[in-house]
């Protein structure tokens, strides 16, 4: 804390005769202002004040300039009496007419910018500015000051304004507009734009416009008249869509008469009118574009068809002729274009070279036009995808003749960035496909046809381009080869619009692969190493096979070798290994033309002859990132698994892997490869002995790592199986597997590769000399079911080695057959010794219920290759058992006798159902569909019977206790073709048939867990599917239920993300409202000791809700094209769903500001208008102010200490990552508001240290 005495000696210093020391004085006095923590009186504060105005007249420039600074922290200590401090400077008129501020001006802005959120605070200072800024009206027009401050008031306190004052300026900057001088008018302009931020409305608006409208007419000047108004739309559009968007027809009339199109072939005498008229259809343009990027509802959407109409003709506008054409060839593609050559003037000029475009300015600005209006197409395309089929039937003719013709560079290049958007947009995967399958999934959703005539024509976009295949490629190339002065100036239009044509059309044929590689490398003066480089190679190798780059294929080869061999971008390394891998990937294939696919091997063999020392380079470089040479481990991996090299080259691969199997953070992925390497036989002649003992070496060292021990149990199975090994080696994985016993570390995850493993050491060790110690490992395996499916031939190789009687005694010395374990060992030994002399007694044994588990053992390995012609009957008391070991032996023994012998035995097994539906029995029946196929008629009748049975099945206590017969449920559905019979069931079933509910539910993680299911089930069936699942089920009144439908609307969005985000557009308003708040009837009291404790068994389900809206914006964010799909209005919902999510479990919400981040993002403009009498934004910072201010009773637990500290934390990470959003302005905040925000930042920083150390990503 500053002293008193040492604030009074800075106050007398900044008076001193030294300007050094003055300056020093009022930097130190910012600092002690700025730092919150300090108390300093009020008379203090004034003096401080009024020093800072006598200082912004000090003859010194460096005193002026941090007296200046010193505004912006005053506002904060004056806080109401900073009024007569802006009444001093308001009062400071400029001497003299300059186009600069004057010092008072700066210092008005520094504190408007500055204002604390007080509403008396802005109300004052806007009683105070306004009428002095309305005072002098001529004055207001001639100095830049006046508009400057306006502007800064409009800006930081417009949010304040009364309807008197927004009229009354509205009125001001009208005038002003049409009457000041250029400079004035367009900040007047931009001031007005800032001011209609705050118009709500509709009245003041229609003054407004008939105001402006009449000043328009009675201008001096009509073209620059026209040009303000239209600027002005264009303003209104940009800063306040949502007021303005019903007044949208009548300013697209204005806009239209503007553009003049009925008048395009009357070419004016007067040039510089002609111009003045061409420069008013480029302002009307830009209005248009301003509409269309902002106002998306259907009235807007109705302007569509009007605004293409007009695209296509101004995208073809050349009154002077300059792009008259030499020759016929460019009418190919469309003979039927009229009135083109109306608009040209034959004797009119052409520009020959590109650097007199921006003269041209000057002369002809038709080019301009042109410009625009294809700038005003692809925005209407884009923001009404739905639109594409009818701007291809207008304008992609044109558009194709226009790149043969075309002089002007600018747009030439625009001309091609339209037309690469175009087929991005028709790409499978692009905005018009996804759309079209929403628009009939919403169908599908509503049950009724949507008005949307547009999507409903017959225009194909991919059967125009295939249609015109060849002559889009012809003349792409065309445009390549003849303007290379274009290509270079910006090279990635060109390689972006040929890798969307490419990817469109499913590939351009090898034709025009190598012709399009060889015209690019030899237009560019270098080559772009850039990621859409990258895009462009990779289009072809995913569509194309490689022997079709033809001469292309050296500049191919080339632009990898400078990847790789480039040692200052990493990206660019990462990039070239990544196309490598595409090569392996897609290139080594055995379908299609047998030469063609010779051809296609030996190059990718040669280039990896090429490659292969450079990979080898990275991968063994230990100064290289790890993520580096784990790409190049990926890459030689690919490589010797899908290219034929010799053994020298192969044998240099498995030395490298020698070295990285050796560094610990690259040994998970080694071993991965080492695998891969052992298992496809491909390889074999290059591995040697002395290369498995050296990888043995180091495998065998990391058993004890847990997090690799299981990858290298895996590997070392792998080895063993592929024979890869000597006796030595046998040893040495026996001692090591003896010690992973000896550490307790058998799990179910690797007990199957530890028997694969030591069934084919017995090929090579002797372990009668140790038969104790191995017999001690099989008993501890034998404790896991997993062990159950290599046991059998693992006993075989141990009966080589020794006698049955023998190994039955060393099994029998550890415990007696009571011991599961052993029981399961004696079992399988009889077995496999072909003992069954004694059947008859197992089955008495098992009908008595003696040595049950011994006994079903015995019998499952029996049932494998014998029928006993017994009834099933026998088996099934098991499943009523209360050891668990004996219940799970029963589900494997009547699983190996049914899927073994189904017609005996599936009709026994589901009249036992019908009476007996328990879990094992359904966790039975799903093993025996998974290996029996049924006819359709017994499905459709197991099916009912499973319906049946849950439909009068008591409710459980937990979901998991129906998904055995939901898994059932979805493999009939799945493997049967029985989806329509389960939507049946679903419409049918009453919401008090609980069990039947959840069951069906349930089977959504089956089904859509099945990508084969998903790929063969029709669009409208998966919608209906998918709604009843989630929608019917969230908002049923049983917590089961809703819970289900969480999971399944997660599980939805993970794996069909159009249906989910149809879903989510529907669902997340009911859920916001209904669903994200603690719901009271979930919450229980429970007594714990003398204590009582609220617990809330709803929270999970919350959990998968604000789960679900955080998993909708990653969606969005992996899928960009689909983004537009998604139409929730936040604005209407961030309050309740922000104010809900921060003050639940500490789990909701961190998922809650990470998803407020997503939505701030996905839409920037969220605080730009408020929600009827809601403030968003305030709002907003007040719920995190109430958050960082709150304060935890004194008798608070350590539990509340920590949930309210790492809330905290959380939210400053947040505040931080917002703040970076505000900064680089992807979240849009008017003036006022983003002076309340920079108060709450600079409120958190001076609270909380930790604000400047919390990292953030």
């Amino acid at each position: 804390m500053a002293s008193r005495k040492c604030i009074n000696d800075l106050l007398v210093m900044t008076k001193d005769t030294d300007p050094d020391l003055r300056f020093m004085a009022l930097n130190d006095l910012e600092k002690e202002m700025s730092n919150t923590i300090n108390h300093i009186a009020s008379y203090e504060v004034d003096e401080y004040a009024r020093i800072l105005l006598t200082r912004l007249n000090d003859e010194f420039p460096e005193v002026r300039t941090q007296s200046l600074k010193c505004f912006e922290s005053l506002p904060y200590r004056l806080k109401v009496d900073i009024l007569p401090v802006v009444r001093t400077l308001i009062n400071k008129k400029p001497k003299k007419v300059s186009i600069t501020s004057t010092i008072y001006t700066m210092a008005l802005h520094n504190i408007l910018e500055n204002l604390p959120l007080i509403e008396e605070v802005h109300v004052g200072i806007i009683n105070i500015v306004l009428p002095e800024i309305f005072s002098d009206r001529e004055k207001f027009k001639l100095e830049i000051d006046y508009i400057e401050i306006l502007t800064d008031l409009i800006e930081y306190s417009g949010k304040y304004f009364n309807q008197t004052q927004i009229f009354q300026t509205l009125g001001f900057l009208t005038e002003v507009i049409f009457t000041a001088d250029a400079i004035i008018s367009k900040k007047s302009i931009s001031a007005y734009g800032s001011l209609s931020k705050n118009i709500e409305s509709i009245e003041i608006i229609e003054n407004f416009l008939k105001n402006i409208t009449q000043l328009t007419n009675s201008y001096k000047n009509f073209y620059e008249g026209q040009s303000k108004l239209l600027s002005v739309i264009s303003v209104s559009f940009a800063s306040n869509s949502l007021s303005f968007e019903p007044f949208a027809l009548q300013l697209w009339e204005i806009i239209s008469s503007c553009l003049k199109v009925n008048e395009l072939g009357d070419l004016d005498q007067d040039y510089e009118n002609q111009q003045e008229k061409d420069n008013l259809r480029v302002e009307a343009l830009t209005a248009a574009l301003s509409l269309f990027k902002n106002c998306k509802s259907d009235n807007t959407y109705f302007l569509t068809g009007d605004c293409l109409d007009i695209c296509e003709v101004l995208i073809k506008y050349d009154p002077y002729g300059d792009n008259s054409e030499d020759d016929e060839e460019s009418n190919a593609l469309a003979d039927d274009i009229k009135d083109y050559n109306d608009f040209e003037d034959e004797d009119g000029d052409s520009y020959s070279d590109y650097e007199d475009d921006e003269d041209a300015d000057d002369d002809n600005c038709s080019w301009k036009v042109r410009l625009e209006a294809l700038n005003v197409l692809s925005c209407v395309i884009e923001n009404f995808p739905q639109r594409l089929p009818l701007a291809l039937k207008k304008c992609f003719n044109d558009i194709m003749i226009l790149l043969d013709i075309e002089k002007n560079k600018n747009v030439l290049l625009r001309l091609c960035e339209t037309l690469s958007f175009i087929f991005e947009l028709s790409s499978p995967d692009g905005a018009y496909y996804n759309l079209l399958n929403s628009k009939n999934m919403a169908e599908t959703t509503n049950g009724r046809r949507l008005s949307d005539v547009s999507m409903a024509c017959n225009d194909d976009p991919y059967a125009l381009f295939v249609g015109s295949a060849e002559n889009i490629n012809e003349k792409i190339l065309k445009l390549i080869r003849s303007n290379e002065a274009v290509v270079n100036d910006k090279p990635e239009a060109f390689l972006k619009l040929v890798s969307n044509i490419t990817r469109t059309l499913g590939g351009v044929g090898s034709h025009y692969v190598e012709s399009y590689i060889v015209a690019l490398n030899q237009s560019w003066n270098s080559i772009p190493y850039t990621v859409q480089t990258h895009y462009f190679y990779s289009a072809f190798l995913e569509n194309d096979k490689i022997d079709s780059f033809g001469d292309g294929l050296p500049y191919f080869v080339n632009f990898l070798k400078n990847c790789l061999s480039n040692r200052s971008n990493q990206k660019m390394v990462l990039e070239g290994m990544s196309l490598i891998n595409e090569i392996f990937e897609t290139q080594c294939l055995g379908d299609g033309d047998y030469n063609s696919t010779i051809r296609n091997n030996d190059i990718v063999t040669q280039l990896s002859y090429l490659l292969v020392g450079f990979l080898l380079g990275k991968l063994t470089d230990r100064n290289l990132s790890s993520e580096m040479r784990l790409q190049a481990l990926n890459s030689l991996t690919s490589m010797c698994l899908k290219a034929q090299l010799d053994k020298e080259t192969v044998k240099s691969i498995l030395n490298a892997l020698t070295e990285t199997l050796s560094t610990e953070v690259l040994a998970f992925n080694t071993l991965n490869a080492i695998k891969k390497f052992c298992s496809s036989g491909k390889i074999n002649f290059a591995i040697s002995p002395e290369w498995i003992k050296a990888i043995l070496g180091y495998i065998l060292q990391y058993f004890k790592i847990s997090e690799l021990s299981g990858t290298c149990v895996k590997t070392v199975s792998i080895i063993t199986s592929s024979g890869f090994f000597d006796e030595a080696d046998g040893k040495s994985i026996l001692l090591a597997i003896g010690t992973l016993f000896s550490n307790k570390m058998f799990t179910p995850l690797n007990c199957v590769d530890i028997g694969i493993t030591l069934t084919n050491i017995l090929d090579k060790v002797n372990i009668t000399s140790d038969m104790t110690t191995f017999i001690s490992v099989l008993i501890e395996l034998s404790k896991f079911d997993e062990f159950d499916e290599v046991l059998p031939d693992l006993m075989e190789k141990i009966l080589l080695q020794t006698t049955d009687s023998s190994l039955s005694q060393a099994i029998q010395s550890f415990d007696d057959i009571s011991d599961i374990k052993v029981s399961k060992l004696l079992a399988v030994l009889m077995v496999t010794s072909k003992n069954y002399t004694s059947i008859d007694n197992i089955i008495q044994n098992i009908q008595s219920g003696n040595d049950v588990y011994f006994s079903l053992v015995f019998l499952n390995q029996v049932l494998k290759s014998v029928d006993l012609k017994t009834e099933l009957g026998l088996f099934l008391n098991g499943y009523s058992s209360n050891e668990s070991n004996v219940v799970n032996m029963t589900m494997k023994t009547v699983s190996t006798i049914v899927c073994k012998y189904p017609d005996n035995y599936l009709p026994q097994f589901m009249v036992f159902l019908k009476g007996n539906a328990s879990t094992p029995a359904f966790k039975t029946l799903a093993n025996i569909l998974d290996h029996v196929h049924l006819s359709h008629e017994s499905a459709s009748h197991l099916f009912k019977l499973i319906i049946d049975v849950q439909r009068s099945s008591p409710q459980l206590d937990n979901t998991t206790e129906y998904s055995n017969a939901a898994d059932c449920l979805g493999a009939l559905a799945f493997k049967y073709n029985l989806l329509p019979d389960l939507l049946d069931v679903l419409s049918a079933t009453k919401s008090s048939h609980l069990t039947l509910l959840i069951t069906l539910g349930d089977t959504v993680k089956y089904t859509f867990g099945n990508t084969q299911f998903l790929e063969n089930a029709e669009l409208s069936q998966l919608v209906k599917y998918s709604e009843m699942t989630t929608n019917n089920f969230i908002f049923h009144s049983n917590l089961l239920i809703k819970e289900v439908g969480a999971f399944n609307l997660n599980l939805i969005l993970s794996k069909k993300v159009n249906i989910a985000i149809s879903l989510m557009n529907k669902i997340v308003p009911n859920i916001v409202e209904t669903e994200i708040k603690p719901n009271k009837s979930f919450i229980r009291v429970q007594m714990i000791g003398p204590y009582k404790y609220k617990i809330d068994d709803g929270l999970n389900f919350r959990k998968q809700i604000f789960e679900s809206i955080y998993n909708l914006f990653k969606v969005l964010e992996d899928n960009r094209g689909l983004e537009f799909l998604c139409d929730i209005e936040w604005r209407l919902l961030f309050t309740k769903y922000f104010d809900c999510g921060i003050k639940d479990d500490q789990t909701i919400s961190s998922v809650t500001l990470l998803t407020t981040l997503k939505i701030f993002e996905h839409q920037p403009e969220i605080f730009v208008h408020n929600f009827g009498d809601v403030q968003i934004f305030e709002s907003f910072l007040e719920r995190c102010r109430k958050v960082l201010n709150k304060k935890i009773a004194d008798n608070a637990v350590k539990q509340d200490i920590e949930k309210q500290t790492n809330l905290v934390k959380s939210l400053i990470r947040f505040l931080k990552r917002t703040e970076r959003l505000v900064e680089s302005n992807h979240l849009l905040l008017s003036g006022s508001q983003l002076s309340a925000w920079k108060a709450l930042i600079s409120e958190t920083k001076a609270k909380f240290l930790i604000y400047k150390t919390e990292e953030v990503d």
